[in-house]
């Protein structure tokens, strides 16, 4: 839930997705829309790292599309790190 609200009401930003790549390590999917600012998404950026500390390393990656679950759902979050422990 931390992640839908620092994107809502965003101008700017169609659809995204917080991929946890590492325990300090965010990318962040974005579509952009007609009214995209980079000034929104630097203060998300901000915030993530006040909240979550500063050392943490954050990547945003624009992209035209995200891709959907297998039930056409969009996935706001997805953890690597959760998807790595269960292939040991």
């Amino acid at each position: 839930g931390y992640f839908i609200y620092l994107f809502l009401d965003v101008k700017g930003v169609g659809h995204f997705q917080v991929i946890q790549e590492d325990i300090n390590k965010l990318r962040i999917k974005i579509v952009k829309s007609d009214d995209f600012d980079e000034n929104e998404i630097n203060r998300i950026i901000k915030t993530i790292k006040k909240d979550l500390g500063a050392d943490i390393e954050i990547e945003v990656e624009y992209v035209t599309e995200i891709d959907k679950t297998p039930t056409g759902k969009h996935r706001v979050t997805v953890s690597k790190i959760i998807e790595d422990y269960y292939d040991l």
